[in-house]
């Protein structure tokens, strides 16, 4: 299947999920994600999850990576509306948030910093393939993010399905993940 036809059958899947079962898909998210580890890793990008598009909870997997890795800096990405580019903001607990024109919430204050700055991205994404290709939501802000980002980032996604075909259409801009965390695997592309 082409993107445009992946891409609204998992979205349709995903919003057909009542608040009961995405409650419990988190909590089975969450231990998958805690199979892998992390223990080198002081930087990472992670993002808010729009809850109007019924996005898995990251933030659940935020607190636990906040508390097993009390080092670590956290990142949020911001879009840049002159440069539709993503900007990466370093938080803190002082850090506020606001709604953008997408419905997504990012960091008001905090730090630029630099894509090469980051270690691990969780990614937003509507679904991956068997191979790792991610499919976003066609705007192409993160496959940019990567293409300046270091070499040896770890890119994650996560998500409520396992991962669909090869999706037939994958451009030579696309960037695969290294991990792909279900509610009942975490695959390995790597």
């Amino acid at each position: 299947m082409n993107k445009a036809a992946v891409r609204k059958y998992y979205k349709e899947k995903r919003l057909a999920l009542s608040e009961k079962e995405k409650l419990k898909l988190d909590d089975l998210l969450l231990i998958q994600f805690q199979q892998l580890g992390f223990s080198d890793i002081e930087n990472i990008l992670t993002y808010w999850p729009m809850q109007q598009l019924n996005e898995p909870n990251v933030q659940s997997i935020n607190r636990y990576l906040f508390h097993s890795l009390p080092y670590t800096q956290f990142y949020y990405p911001v879009i840049n509306s002159q440069t539709n580019l993503l900007d990466i903001w370093l938080v803190n607990d002082d850090t506020t948030y606001t709604a953008n024109k997408f419905g997504v919430f990012e960091p008001t204050n905090g730090i630029l910093a630099n894509a090469t700055d980051v270690q691990l991205v969780l990614i937003p994404n509507i679904i991956c393939d068997i191979y790792g290709n991610r499919i976003g939501y066609g705007k192409g802000y993160y496959d940019k993010f990567l293409a300046t980002a270091n070499n040896d980032i770890l890119k994650i996604a996560i998500n409520y399905f396992e991962p669909c075909e090869a999706i037939s259409d994958v451009g030579p801009y696309d960037v695969p993940v290294d991990y792909y965390v279900s509610t009942t695997n975490v695959y390995t592309f790597e």
